[in-house]
């Protein structure tokens, strides 16, 4: 790799919003199926408050109704399952992004430190040249400045 890691911080800082948003996508379909889950339990209390009070004119209805509820209960039970896991991956292929960047920043700032001391040190060495020609000087002409 170039002295230069930016470019490469910049993608790794894009992938890191890719997986976020990646994300955030799949904690929104996790959230839609609990809401769906919430529903169908809100609508099963209901039909069955319905069935407590009718017996007779719910019959037959009500066992129809319950395969039918548990169907769904059971595929939201197993799509929940398939999105948690999912998550699950998501997060850890986000988590490994971010290890990433941040390697990549840290280089990069270790870099910038290593540059910075460099820049330091030959200021430094012309500050002291500096010097010492103005002490040379100074000791040729036998004077002051």
């Amino acid at each position: 790799m170039g002295k230069d890691l930016h470019t490469v911080i910049r993608l790794a800082k894009y992938e890191v919003d890719e997986k976020r948003r990646a994300l955030g996508e799949i904690l929104e379909r996790e959230h839609q199926i609990e809401q769906a889950q919430a529903h169908i339990e809100a609508q099963r209390d209901h039909e069955e408050a319905t069935a407590r009070a009718d017996p007779v004119g719910v019959g037959m209805s009500w066992g129809n109704y319950v395969r039918r509820y548990m169907a769904e209960r059971d595929n939201l039970a197993a799509m929940l399952a398939s999105v948690r896991e999912a998550v699950e991956a998501a997060r850890e292929e986000l988590a490994e992004s971010y290890r990433r960047l941040k390697t990549y920043e840290q280089a990069q700032a270790a870099r910038d430190r290593r540059a910075q001391e460099e820049l330091n040190r030959k200021e430094q060495t012309a500050l002291d040249e500096m010097a010492q020609n103005m002490v040379r000087r100074r000791g040729e002409g036998g004077g002051t400045l």
